[in-house]
């Protein structure tokens, strides 16, 4: 398996996923939703309070998906730019950005971070939710996310060791879609081999005993 895999699957669901967001579904996708995905929908406000004030600023959201997380930046005045390798989570995301009142700070390109993506100049803040689910060798990846970035980057983390990750692992397995789960020494790894030091780590959900996804800031 690799990124084509990745790239298949996500171009496949888009609709299927971007309905998260909304709650959409039957009485099966609502019940999963609700104890299995709490974490998801923690997630963002959490990674968006994490940014802190973001009047002006210019954030890259990676892995953008159908922009949800880009339009509430903007909401909070943020000029964000957002990127995704999958053709139809990005001609969503441009479908809402049509109908947004944000159309003047939010932009959408379909781009491989790693391969296609030649920004000239920095971003303020860069995000990435959901995205280092489905790389097997990050460390490149965050080393670019350094390179452009100057003064934050927040991404989440799949957890390792719980029963969610087992499910998901089997479920993506049948779909040919690659998963990778982290713990705390691993993404402590991650950060220092990427030479990004300062980090702050936020274990989701909340109130939980078990730990299914990791916010993690680093200050740059």
């Amino acid at each position: 398996m690799n990124d084509n895999d990745v790239k298949k699957y996500f171009h496949e669901i888009a609709h299927e996923f971007d309905g998260i967001y909304d709650n959409q579904g039957g009485i099966k996708n609502k019940f999963i939703n609700k104890f299995l995905r709490k974490s998801l929908y923690e997630r963002v406000p959490v990674s968006i309070n994490e940014c802190g004030i973001l009047e002006k600023k210019k954030v890259l959201d990676i892995g953008c998906g159908s922009g949800r997380v880009s339009f509430l930046l903007a909401e909070k005045g943020a000029n964000v730019t957002g990127i995704d390798y999958a053709k139809n989570m990005i001609k969503m995301a441009q479908m809402y950005r049509e109908k947004s009142k944000f159309k003047s700070n939010v932009e959408f390109f379909q781009s491989d971070f790693m391969t296609d993506f030649d920004n000239i100049s920095k971003f303020d803040i860069s995000i990435a939710l959901g995205v280092f689910d489905y790389i097997e060798n990050p460390v490149s990846f965050m080393q670019k996310i350094k390179n452009i970035t100057t003064e934050k980057f927040i991404a989440s983390f799949p957890a390792k060791y719980n029963l969610q990750s087992t499910m998901r692992k089997l479920w993506l397995r049948s779909r040919n879609c690659p998963v990778y789960f982290y713990d705390e020494n691993k993404i402590m790894k991650l950060f220092a081999d990427a030479g990004m030091d300062t980090i702050h780590i936020i274990k989701l959900p909340k109130n939980s005993m078990f730990t299914i996804d990791y916010v993690v800031v680093a200050q740059l």
